[in-house]
């Protein structure tokens, strides 16, 4: 999944893990994940563990990265999810695909 999430769909990320999960970042690493949010789940991920300087191989780090990775998955895809829906139907000749109602 290569899919650049907006700084909204990152800001709400970041509330997430840090009310849910205790894994809070600093306000610098916040405005910096905000104004260039990493494109794919593992940059994200590999960049918040960077910003709060915590090692995901210790023992305490694995499950918290875990935890962390699972959530981003879910943020990015729920991000993606919505980008797609928002990009109309279009046909064989370009043209937009008009969508048909049942008649009753």
């Amino acid at each position: 999944m290569n899919f650049k999430p907006s700084a909204s769909q990152v800001d709400r990320l970041l509330d997430e893990l840090c009310v849910e999960l205790g894994f809070c970042v600093s306000p610098q690493a916040r405005s910096r994940l905000l104004r260039a949010p990493e494109p794919d789940i593992a940059a994200m991920t590999k960049a918040l563990f960077r910003a709060r300087r915590t090692n995901p191989a210790s023992t305490d780090g694995r499950r918290l990265y875990r935890e962390v990775l699972s959530t981003v998955i879910n943020h990015y895809r729920a991000a993606e999810d919505g980008h797609l829906t928002q990009i109309p139907l279009v046909g064989q000749a370009g043209q937009p695909v008009r969508r048909q109602t049942a008649r009753h």
